[in-house]
């Protein structure tokens, strides 16, 4: 009964605070719509890829892969895509490693084969090549494919280079976020992390108007109050964050995928480790002043590296890239455009787990803490 008396107690303070409301409700929804919206030509791929290079090598006696690939090569000059041939493989290879080539193509024409090796810095050249390369693949096969029942067809088949012969319908097909999609989470994600300032001032608070020397002596535990600190700060968090979830998937059209019940797990857990960061460092900060200072250090450049303001991924930076992934935001995002683009739940349990493994360290701390403050 009195963990339900300091919930309900916080929870009144909570939503009579007009600046948090703001801060929890509506500036996501305004950085959704704001970045949603001047970053959508950019996120839906009318961007410019620049110059694209491609290495390729043929293998092999017959030449049939490799005529039908030079024309293609000749089309794709208009697109600023430039290909180099070259008979040492590996050092091929390292020519890719090292970044200068957006792919490399292994053509062998004994296997009737192409093998394509993606810089994954410079990805977008790479999809666009592998794009372009189905198509050409398609195209070779249904024309030497037809060139076995009727040879006289092959030369009119060639002349006729926007006709499509084949069309290709996958069940499980990919999706690509929108810009509206990607920051719909993002901000999400963003905005959760900052809910651990509230659960910090929210100790704070209660120093600063000495109510906690009052709660102290009242016939309540320690172990009460320090439960109902932090059950009312997830709970306040969840209500605004599915808030901001039900108004951007209904009004917004930010697509939060078919299954909220997972998605929201991984958010509840993300909630979680924000509230705990904040508990555990109003224990060990001494002001409020510092308190502030070390939070607003630290989430930006956990959003940052998570993806949260730009896809890591394009800074085609391997460094980065590594050091991303010891942010546990970066295991969130992944994991939620994951499960709503690709169907893929395999980041779900390694976020989840990353989270709470994050929360009980910063839960023990701030537990040690409380106990020495008030002995």
């Amino acid at each position: 009964m009195n963990i339900l008396n300091i919930i309900l107690k916080d929870m009144k303070e909570g939503f009579r605070s007009k600046k948090e409301l703001a801060l929890m409700i509506l500036f996501p929804i305004v950085l959704i719509v704001i970045l949603g919206t001047a970053l959508s030509s950019a996120m839906n791929g009318d961007i410019k890829l620049g110059q694209i290079n491609v290495l390729y090598t043929i293998q092999g006696k017959d030449n049939n892969i490799g005529t039908s690939f030079n024309l293609l090569e000749d089309k794709l000059k208009n697109y600023n895509v430039e290909f180099k041939e070259t008979n040492n493989i590996e050092e091929a290879k390292k020519s890719l490693e090292n970044g200068d080539y957006a792919c490399y193509l292994l053509i062998n024409e004994n296997e009737k084969e192409i093998k394509i090796f993606k810089n994954e810095r410079n990805r977008l050249g790479g999809s666009f090549v592998e794009g372009i390369l189905n198509t050409f693949v398609q195209r070779y096969n249904v024309v030497n494919e037809i060139g076995r029942h009727d040879p006289r067809m092959v030369g009119q088949i060639l002349k006729e280079n926007n006709k499509k012969y084949v069309n290709i319908q996958s069940l499980n097909e990919k999706k690509e976020p929108r810009a509206i999609d990607y920051y719909g989470v993002t901000m999400t994600t963003l905005i959760i992390m900052y809910s651990s300032m509230t659960a910090a001032f929210g100790i704070v608070g209660e120093k600063n108007r000495k109510t906690s020397n009052r709660m102290i002596i009242a016939p309540i535990t320690k172990k009460e109050i320090f439960m109902g600190k932090i059950l009312s700060s997830v709970i306040i968090t969840v209500i605004e964050i599915i808030i901001v979830i039900m108004f951007s998937k209904y009004v917004i059209k930010v697509n939060w995928g078919d299954n909220l019940p997972i998605l929201l797990l991984v958010l509840f857990s993300e909630i979680v480790m924000a509230v705990s960061i904040g508990i555990g460092v109003a224990f060990l900060t001494k002001t409020e002043a510092v308190m502030n200072g070390i939070l607003n250090a630290v989430i930006p450049v956990m959003v940052f590296l998570g993806g949260g303001y730009l896809p890591i991924d394009e800074f085609k930076n391997t460094l980065l890239t590594n050091v991303s992934n010891f942010s546990p935001i970066r295991w969130v995002n992944s994991s939620i455009l994951n499960i709503v683009f690709t169907n893929n739940y395999e980041k779900v349990f390694p976020a989840v787990l990353i989270n709470f493994s994050i929360a009980f360290i910063f839960l023990m701390i701030a537990t040690m803490l409380f106990r020495k403050e008030e002995a």
